[in-house]
């Protein structure tokens, strides 16, 4: 929601705290008479809502956390906030939820309300400033986000904005480079539209928005190393023994907690992923799919392989820790069923290393 600004002045004096037009909700009831018929793209659902029922969406989502209290802003001077969440350790976490039509662009106006706001004491600071966008944001922030490097991009934003409502929130705080030194850029995130949903399906609210799941059955991991599992597991075993200094080999791995339970966790998203192989061949007809699937995992981790790493251990985390945040939307088991989840797009990582195309050393 953008922020009135001719109407600021009189909300700021009858709501001092920023908090007095929160709705507080309890955990939403669906009516069951309205559900008439099964929804099997999810994204299209998502992209059906009105900007008041994607609020709505999201704050069914947040019921799914560990959060004590959730609440809407029920005005449209949200200060750049439509969903508050408490969290009993570590506080306030803000959500600024858009639906748009387009990729959303205008992350620099939200984040400067927020500096504003906070700045001059009409909302309290938050520990995380979540986006979640229901066509996406744009690359510029998502990169400026990932790289740790939103300061740099935002100042640069605003020394190039000419809008009036720029102008008027500079105007409104006279200490704003101080508050701009003092806000803390790391704690603004995004959350992709496929993490929510993927996890809403999941949730008790989940079924009355989209239908039932379309369901995998994830094998778990059989005691011996299969034929097929040799490449990856010895490339695993050799980035645990360069971080050791010693040889770490499948006779003696037990003998290493943190890098036998690893093992044990990278097994599990392979076979994960292998179930979602094995699977869909006998679902479509497409042999593609599973290809094109790979091929987004791999396009998606590429740079984070490039990157210089201090140890293979770290290449291996980071590429891993990237391939979980990556959207797979070109295949039509992710933008059109809805199964693929982490596991899996971690698992296809050892999958590409089986074909040679990601190597750890």
């Amino acid at each position: 929601m953008s922020h009135k600004h001719d109407n600021s002045q009189a909300e700021d004096d009858d709501n001092p705290n920023g908090l007095l037009d929160i709705i507080d909700m309890a955990p939403p009831r669906v009516d069951i008479s309205s559900i008439t018929h099964y929804v099997d793209v999810p994204l299209k659902v998502v992209s059906l809502m009105d900007p008041y029922d994607f609020e709505n969406f999201i704050a069914e989502w947040l019921f799914s956390k560990n959060y004590s209290k959730i609440g809407r802003i029920g005005s449209s001077g949200d200060m750049g906030r439509d969903v508050i969440a408490t969290c009993p350790k570590r506080g306030l976490d803000y959500y600024q939820c858009k639906h748009t039509s387009t990729v959303f662009n205008d992350v620099g106006i939200e984040i400067l309300k927020i500096i504003v706001y906070v700045g001059t004491g009409k909302i309290p600071c938050p520990s995380n400033y979540y986006f979640v966008c229901s066509r996406g944001m744009a690359n510029k922030w998502i990169n400026g986000i990932d790289k740790k490097e939103l300061k740099n991009i935002w100042i640069n934003w605003l020394d190039d904005s000419t809008s009036r409502e720029v102008s008027d929130l500079k105007k409104s705080d006279l200490q704003l480079e101080q508050h701009i030194e003092n806000f803390d850029f790391n704690s603004v995130d995004y959350i992709p539209i496929e993490t929510v949903i993927d996890e809403h399906i999941s949730g008790k609210y989940g079924q009355f928005r989209f239908g039932p799941k379309c369901a995998i059955n994830r094998k778990t991991p059989e005691k011996s190393i299969r034929n097929d599992e040799e490449t990856y597991v010895n490339q695993l075993l050799n980035v645990y023994s360069q971080k050791e200094l010693k040889e770490i080999n499948a006779s003696n791995i037990s003998d290493f907690e943190l890098y036998s339970d690893d093992l044990y966790h990278q097994r599990v998203y392979y076979y994960s992923a292998d179930s979602v192989r094995e699977q869909i061949q006998n679902i479509f007809t497409d042999s593609n799919e599973f290809d094109i699937l790979k091929e987004e995992v791999y396009e998606g981790v590429r740079e984070t392989l490039l990157m210089d790493h201090e140890n293979n251990w770290k290449r291996l985390l980071s590429t891993l820790s990237q391939a979980s945040q990556i959207s797979v939307q070109r295949s039509k088991l992710s933008s059109m069923y809805n199964l693929i989840g982490n596991q899996d797009k971690k698992g296809i990582c050892h999958m590409l290393v089986n074909e040679g195309r990601i190597k750890w050393s």
